[in-house]
Order: C-alpha cells, then sequence, then structure tokens
C-alpha cells in the first residue's frame, strides 16, 4: 500500500475480517483444551479497537504496515490454575497452531533468582492454512497464558503504575514484594494440587484392597464415585432409568460438594459408613431414581437430569435415609425435593 494509506480507515474495513479470526481462534483453543480435560478458568479474547489500534500507530510512529507488523489486533488470554497447566496450554498451542517463534515468548526460564514482577507466556499465533480458516491465512494474534496468581498480579501491577506514572520507592518495593508472594502461591497451589493427586492415589489403593476405614473428604469421595462397583455401578443405573449420559465435552462437574454435605449430615465419618447407605441390590435404589425421573417428567420444561455419579448417589442416599429437614437443605431443586418428601409421605 502507498505512504499515504489511511491505516486507521483500512483497519476499519477489515477489522470484521480479525475478529471472525479471533472467535475461530478462540473456539479451536478452547476446544483443545477441553479435550485435553486441562483445568481451565476462563479464556479471554478482544480484537482492537479502531481506536485503540489509531492511537497505536501514532504513538509508534513507524510501522510501514501496521496490519502486517502489529501482531496483537486479535488476543486472547488464557487463565489456568497451576503453573504445570500454562506449559499443558503452551505444548498444546504449539500442536495445534502455527506460532511464531522468533515473536513468542516463555517466561520464568531465565528469570534472575532475585527478580519478580509481571509472568505470562506470549505466543504469536496463526490458524493452519487449510479447511475452513483458508480466508484467515495471513493474520496472526497474541495468546497469553498463565496462571489465575499471575493474572492477580498482572491486574493490580498495572493497575497501579498506570495510575501513577512513577511510584516513590517504598510504594514500588510493597509492590514487588506482593509480586514475591504471588509467585510463592503460585508453587504452594501446585503443591497442593499434587499432594491431592497423591492422597487420592493412596485412597484408591485402600479401597482397592478392601480397607473401607478411610475418612470421608472431598477426595474419598471422589474415589467413590469412580469406582466401577459403586459410582459408575449406579450412575450406569441411572442412564438406564431414562437419565441423560454425561457428556465428557461439558467438561468436569464437582458434583461431590452436595454429597458430602449429606452423608456427613447422616454421620458418616468413613468411607465404610457411605457404603452401607447405599442399598446392595439395585432394587431400592432404581425405585428411587424411578421416581425422580418419573417426577421430573410430569413437569413439563424442567431442566433434564445428568447422571454425574455423585448426584445419583445423593439421590438415592437422601431417597432411602433422609430426613425432611436433610431433603430440604440438600440443594437439590424444587421438583425433586418434592419428590423425595413425597417418599417420606412428607
Amino acid at each position: 500500500m502507498s505512504s499515504g494509506t489511511d491505516w486507521s480507515e483500512e483497519y476499519a474495513r477489515r477489522r470484521e475480517t480479525f475478529d471472525a479470526f479471533r472467535i475461530a481462534l478462540h473456539d479451536r483453543l478452547a476446544g483443545c483444551i477441553g479435550r485435553e480435560a486441562i483445568a481451565l478458568s476462563q479464556i479471554e479474547s478482544r480484537t482492537k479497537t479502531v481506536r485503540s489500534f489509531g492511537e497505536k500507530i501514532t504513538s509508534k510512529g513507524k510501522y510501514a504496515d501496521p496490519l502486517e507488523e502489529i501482531t496483537d489486533l486479535a488476543g486472547l488470554r488464557v487463565i489456568v490454575y497451576y503453573p504445570d497447566d500454562v506449559r499443558e496450554v503452551g505444548a498444546l498451542i504449539d500442536r495445534e497452531l502455527e506460532v511464531d517463534w522468533g515473536n513468542s515468548n516463555r517466561s520464568g526460564h531465565d528469570d534472575p533468582p532475585d527478580r519478580f514482577g509481571y509472568r505470562s507466556d506470549h505466543y504469536i499465533v496463526s490458524l493452519p492454512s487449510t479447511e475452513p480458516w483458508e480466508r484467515f491465512e495471513g493474520l496472526r494474534a497474541e495468546i497469553q497464558v498463565r496462571t489465575v496468581m499471575q493474572h492477580a498480579w498482572a491486574a493490580v501491577d498495572h493497575e497501579i503504575r498506570y495510575k501513577a506514572a512513577d511510584l516513590p520507592r517504598d510504594l514500588s518495593r510493597r509492590l514487588f514484594r506482593l509480586s514475591a508472594l504471588l509467585e510463592l502461591a503460585d508453587e504452594q497451589f501446585a503443591g497442593l494440587q499434587l499432594a491431592s493427586h497423591e492422597r487420592s492415589a493412596e485412597y484408591a489403593r485402600a479401597l482397592e484392597h478392601g480397607d473401607l476405614a478411610v475418612a470421608v473428604d472431598i477426595l474419598s469421595l471422589r474415589v467413590l464415585a469412580e469406582r466401577e462397583d459403586v459410582g459408575q455401578r449406579w450412575a450406569q443405573r441411572a442412564v438406564a432409568l431414562g437419565y441423560d449420559p454425561v457428556d465428557p465435552d461439558e467438561g468436569a462437574r464437582d458434583d461431590l460438594m452436595r454429597l458430602l454435605h449429606i452423608v456427613r449430615r447422616l454421620g458418616a465419618t468413613v468411607v465404610a459408613d457411605v457404603v452401607a447407605l447405599l442399598p446392595r441390590d439395585t432394587g431400592p435404589g432404581d425405585a428411587v431414581l424411578r421416581d425422580v425421573i418419573a417426577g421430573l417428567r410430569a413437569r413439563p420444561g424442567q431442566a433434564t437430569f445428568w447422571a454425574f455419579p455423585g448426584d445419583v448417589l445423593a439421590l438415592i442416599i437422601l431417597g432411602l435415609n433422609g430426613t425432611e429437614g436433610l431433603i430440604r437443605a440438600s440443594g437439590f431443586r424444587p421438583e425433586i425435593q418434592k419428590v423425595l418428601l413425597e417418599r417420606l409421605g412428607t
């Protein structure tokens, strides 16, 4: 284009294409993260406004072709919970997208040991030039990947520094001390994640060997819900009776807090107590599940009931052992509570 090109006008003309590119990139990345079951806090995305574009080319002033040279006209930010997830998302981006490594960087690898502050992995990417993305050939976007702690630091740092261009030394020192604490928090969260996985494996080994004296907590209930002879058995019964099967693409759902609350209110302290609340034969449990699904079907327009193991176990335990107070405090929808209360004759 000629040197007299009105770049803001040209960008305004093409912005719709950049926005469609952003949406396609967002959908592809979100789908890949979902299939890899990476724990995700959120994905943010935006297409630079015409005004912001104009301000950038005016302030920088050295672009020969800003539509080609500016790499963040479309931008995404992936926020995950743990440092390991940052690396997993980075590996996924490398595998699924075209990465411009000359303009991308991964933070933390060469940081000085006494340097704290903004940390985020940045990737300049494009979509493969194959169906259905041919029309986006040549377009690039920036993807930032960070943990929730890194995101918190970046937000606070940006807010303070942009409202006070030159912070006093003592305030700047306090800000960087905070950044060090957030980095330590990231490490501690990662350690807790590892410890949680190890404890779950320990519980699974104990239950596999018939040791049901394991304490009742969210981790032991998750192991119980995943066992073929307990949680999965009853989830399969629910599906056979008409409940909706769990769609793996829906992602993980923590349906165990309700179950934990219920079994603790019923006095369960170890896994053996929870197992004792469930019937040995399928008949009584099936009867509860049939009543609930029939009650939902009798009310047109009611939301469906997914066969998440924790919720299925909670239904059966309430239907066979629940009290009026516990059913009303269970957190289940009113129409489900109504069916369970009718079983009690309440």
